[in-house]
Order: C-alpha cells, then sequence, then structure tokens
C-alpha cells in the first residue's frame, strides 16, 4: 500500500511540514527494491527522519503512521526499515533523538507484530524502561552494592550532584575511560558513580582497584537493572546527569 494523499491534508502549509508531504512521492515502503542501493535508501530515510522530527508532533505523527502502515504489508521491507528508526530516533548520539517520536513508532511496532520474536523482546523490554529516568524526572531509586559491600540507593545521596554511569561489567575499555572522566572537567563537583551491569562482586572489585579513587563502583544486587525496571539498556554505556534534588537534569553518551 502505497502512502496516501491524506498526508498532504495533515500537513502545516509551510516549512518541514509541507515538505514532508510531498518527500516520498507516494512510495511504497511495502517494497524492498529501495534497498537495492542500501547507502541511497538510507541517505533518503536521514532526510525523511529531519523533517519529521523537525515537524510539529500533530504534523509528525499521521506521517510516521502512514510510513508504517505502508511498511507492514511486508515483514522484511518492515524489519529493515525497523533497523533504522531506533538508532535515529533513539540513540544518544543522533542529532534527531527524539522521545516522543521514539515513543510513537515503539507502541505503533509493538502493537503491529510484524517483527520476529527476537526484535520484539527487545523492544518489549525497551517499553518497560520507555518514559522512565528523562530529565526534569526522579532519577530511578534502584539499590546499588559497593566494592565495600556496603549498599545505598540513589535517594540517599540527595544533596549532592550526581554522575551516574550505566556501563557494561564486561566492556574493558570503559576501565579507561573511566579514569579520563575523573579527571574531565565535566565531571568536576560531581559526586562519580558507575553500575556494572552484569556485573558480579569479583568484576567489581577488579575494576574498582584499576579506577580513580573518585569513583563509587557499584551493581545491583537486586538484578533490577538487567531486568530492565530501571534504566535503558539499549543505551549502554551512557552517563544520567542527577541534581541536588534528585532530579534527572542531562542524559549523555558515557565518554
Amino acid at each position: 500500500m502505497a502512502v496516501a494523499a491524506g498526508i498532504a491534508a495533515a500537513v502545516s502549509c509551510s516549512g518541514p511540514g509541507k515538505k514532508l508531504a510531498s518527500y516520498w512521492n507516494g512510495h511504497d515502503f511495502s517494497s524492498t527494491e529501495t534497498f537495492k542501493d542500501i547507502k541511497a535508501a538510507e541517505d533518503t530515510f536521514e532526510g525523511f527522519i529531519d523533517l519529521l522530527v523537525h515537524s510539529p508532533y500533530e504534523v509528525s505523527v499521521p506521517v510516521l503512521n502512514e510510513f508504517l502502515d505502508s511498511a507492514a504489508g511486508n515483514p522484511v521491507a518492515y524489519t529493515l526499515w525497523s533497523g533504522w528508526f531506533e538508532p535515529y530516533l533513539h540513540l544518544l548520539e543522533s542529532p534527531y533523538r527524539n522521545d516522543s517520536l521514539f515513543t510513537v513508532w515503539l507502541d505503533r511496532t509493538i502493537a503491529d507484530k510484524v517483527l520476529d520474536d527476537y526484535m520484539m523482546e527487545h523492544l518489549l523490554d525497551m517499553r518497560k524502561v520507555n518514559g522512565q529516568n528523562r530529565p526534569g524526572m526522579p532519577a530511578s531509586d534502584v539499590l546499588l552494592r559497593d566494592a565495600s559491600g556496603m549498599e545505598f540507593r540513589l535517594s540517599e545521596l540527595k544533596g549532592e550532584k550526581i554522575m551516574l554511569c550505566l556501563l557494561d561489567a564486561n566492556c574493558p575499555s570503559c576501565i579507561q575511560t573511566m579514569n579520563t572522566v575523573a579527571g574531565s572537567a565535566g565531571a568536576a563537583g560531581m559526586r562519580l558513580v558507575s553500575v556494572l551491569v552484569y556485573g558480579n562482586e569479583t568484576v567489581l572489585g577488579r575494576v574498582a582497584a584499576s579506577v580513580s579513587p573518585e569513583w563509587t563502583v557499584t551493581y545491583c544486587p537486586g538484578r533490577e537493572i538487567e531486568d530492565w525496571e530501571c534504566f535503558d539498556l539499549s543505551l549502554l554505556p551512557y552517563c544520567i546527569i542527577v541534581g541536588e534534588n534528585g532530579l534527572v537534569e542531562d542524559i549523555r553518551p558515557f565518554a
């Protein structure tokens, strides 16, 4: 099914919204012909995303839904398009990151049930944490354990500004980066707390002995993090800046 002419009625009369109406010229997103030149296809898709995120929300959502309506006719094409929506709309490094449009895409894709079970499990995990730990919201008050065996919750650190970094416990390069971050101007004045996702006490002790003492190295003994109850693990490694009031101020790549 080609994108319907109804898109034109939904878009604004000028700016990016108007360009969205004619950007694809009735393209059939269920066709895999587009992907014969994968680089050109992704370049075209990036142009679409650029217009999508710079158009009013009420304009972008109908366009996004009609795109998916068209793509849903072919599971192969739908899967290929899906492989681009997540990194463009969700990754911290993406200049097009957009929480609102990503949520629309995520909910719609889960409802469509076109993707295979493995990809659906990934989307369902992200849906559990989507909407948590955004700027202006309270940081998840998860229980952590440090290398000395002491347990604490983030709420107990209220009154301090925190750089909470979530790292894969099996990431060797993260140790070097932790030492670089500890000495950076961007970390000045903050309590540095790292969480080793999929970590244990053995890994915890080894990492704690290898990094700058400014770091409080922890893991989650209750495994709420690994069960996708608190933080979005699709973004690893990354940092959450928590203000003295316990509210998230920023989310940034770990670098």
